[in-house]
């Protein structure tokens, strides 16, 4: 009997994780797709312009508490001592229009570039469903890592990466 049950549970879990998989519309290896943003800081941000550099992208929703408690860590840790010539950081708020952004940064005060994705267009190019979600793309176009959903140690695993990228 314990066996049945810990088979349907083991099924289960594959389920679930086979059906997070598919809301993924790219993952690590592949090309990233272009896109063109404008910043609440009124700066136009072109994907294809950054080649040659690595490219931080990360959606989010003000409204998302995982979110909420990865920001302030990526303004931290990857922001305030890794980003600058090498490294560009750009969070996307989904379904957010620059009036909602520029309020919410006027009390969060992150310094890396805000920009909103009112209908998805920018997100729906990356993934289907599901946030925060960060992309690393390499000075070659390529997604380099890839990850949905917020832990503390997986946060670290890419600020790991970027060191060990921006070392070489």
């Amino acid at each position: 009997m314990k066996q049945y049950f810990y088979a349907i549970f083991l099924s289960l879990l594959s389920l679930n994780l086979n059906a997070q998989e598919s809301f993924d519309v790219v993952t690590k290896g592949d090309n990233a797709p272009g896109f063109t943003v404008k910043t609440i800081n009124k700066k136009t941000i072109c994907l294809d312009d950054l080649e040659g550099k690595y490219v931080l992208v990360n959606f989010f929703a003000t409204w998302c508490k995982p979110c909420m408690e990865e920001m302030p860590l990526m303004e931290k840790h990857i922001q305030q001592r890794l980003a600058g010539e090498d490294l560009v950081v750009i969070a996307i708020g989904r379904e957010h229009n620059i009036n909602e952004l520029e309020l919410f940064n006027e009390r969060k005060k992150f310094t890396f570039h805000i920009a909103a994705d009112p209908k998805r267009s920018i997100y729906k190019l990356y993934a289907k469903k599901y946030i925060p979600r960060n992309y690393l793309i390499g000075p070659s176009g390529k997604l380099i890592y890839a990850h949905s959903g917020f832990k503390k140690g997986e946060f670290q695993k890419l600020v790991k990466i970027i060191e060990a990228k921006l070392a070489k």
